[in-house]
């Protein structure tokens, strides 16, 4: 029998005293988000997403749905969980079922999401968008009140 030449083994008081060391170091009010991509880099989401939930951590990443929806399995039920590679179009609805956040990559893509958004939004589902209302700042002071009206009419869900 082959032996396996390499082996991760990962020791959970280590990587509880890694997080204080990380938390210690956030500026006040600042939170982790845990990137947990490729299975938790091979420890496996399961295993570690418990230690990271019982530390607190609220925020995850990963790299595609599969992943997403295994974190969702794993127990991270009220997490927000952000996908930072593409999702394929016949899985976008999963997004919303599951509450997942989706990296935008184009607008193709934006428009889809926004779609979809606006459809969910009546039936009391979390969205989690690109475009999550009109943020009145100095760089668009400049706009008319129908310009601001026309973005908050395109916003998901119209929240200014």
């Amino acid at each position: 029998m082959a032996r396996q030449r390499t082996e991760a083994v990962v020791h959970l008081d280590r990587l509880k005293r890694n997080l204080n060391r990380a938390k210690a170091r956030l500026p006040e009010g600042c939170d982790m988000i845990m990137v947990v991509k490729g299975d938790a880099y091979g420890h496996g989401i399961p295993g570690v997403f418990q230690t990271f939930k019982d530390f607190g951590i609220k925020r995850y990443a990963v790299s595609c749905w599969e992943e997403a929806k295994a974190l969702r399995d794993a127990g991270a039920k009220d997490e927000m969980i952000l996908i930072l590679g593409d999702t394929i179009d016949d899985q976008q609805d999963k997004l919303i079922k599951y509450n997942i956040t989706q990296t935008i990559f184009d607008v193709e893509r934006a428009e889809s999401l926004n779609a979809l958004a606006k459809e969910a939004g009546p039936s009391c589902i979390t969205v989690n968008c690109i475009a999550p209302g009109f943020i009145e700042t100095k760089m668009n002071a400049a706009l008319s009140k129908e310009d601001v009206q026309s973005i908050i009419d395109e916003t998901p869900l119209c929240r200014t």
